[in-house]
Formats: structure tokens, C-alpha cells, sequence
């Protein structure tokens, strides 16, 4: 009979940040953290963008308003690295986004 034994106990943190923003300004939406392992992005306006440190805005046109359930989700298990750089997000009108992390704590 196969038995699973688990080894070693993992906790997981859920942070969450409600960050408001002006017109026209980039603000930083999420520091880089090597244990994140998950990350969620959603925004209260169709104009905001946003972008990881690795693109700029200039580059990238990710719009979390508009996706589907709810905003985006990025995984490290799929996109690597991408998950825990830094996120910056850009509008040209006021409004929030909201931020979903899961990190390892152990």
C-alpha cells in the first residue's frame, strides 16, 4: 500500500494591498520577493496598465480590468522569475488596483 508522509510542513501567507494611484503616474503595485509564488493583479479602471520591471510600460499592455475572472494570476511555477520582480502599474486617470500574493514563509 502507498502512503504519503508529508516531510516537511509548509506555511503560506496570503498578503493583500489596496493601492491607490493618480493620473499619470507610475507607481510601484508589488516589491520583488524570491519566495512569492503567486502573484494576482486587479485593476478598478480599463486604462491601467501593468508591467514588470523587465518590460517597462512601454512594452507591455497587460490590462487587468480586462481579463477574464477577475484579473490576471502569474504562477512561478509557470512563468519563473517573472513572478517575483517587481510590478509597476501606469494610468491616465486615478483609480486602485488590488494585489493577491502567496508566499512561502517556510
Amino acid at each position: 500500500m502507498v502512503q504519503f508522509v508529508p516531510s516537511i510542513l509548509r506555511t503560506y501567507t496570503l498578503p493583500q494591498s489596496n493601492i491607490n494611484f493618480g493620473a499619470n503616474v507610475v507607481t510601484q503595485i508589488a516589491q520583488s520577493n524570491p519566495r512569492r509564488i503567486a502573484i494576482g493583479m486587479y485593476a478598478s479602471d480599463e486604462n491601467v496598465r501593468i508591467y514588470p520591471t523587465s518590460s517597462g510600460v512601454a512594452l507591455s499592455n497587460i490590462k487587468p480590468y480586462l481579463a477574464s475572472a477577475g484579473g490576471y494570476w502569474y504562477m512561478a511555477s509557470e512563468v519563473g522569475p517573472l513572478c517575483q520582480v517587481d510590478w509597476y502599474c501606469y494610468s491616465t486617470t486615478p483609480g486602485s488596483i488590488t494585489v493577491i500574493e502567496v508566499v512561502e514563509e517556510t
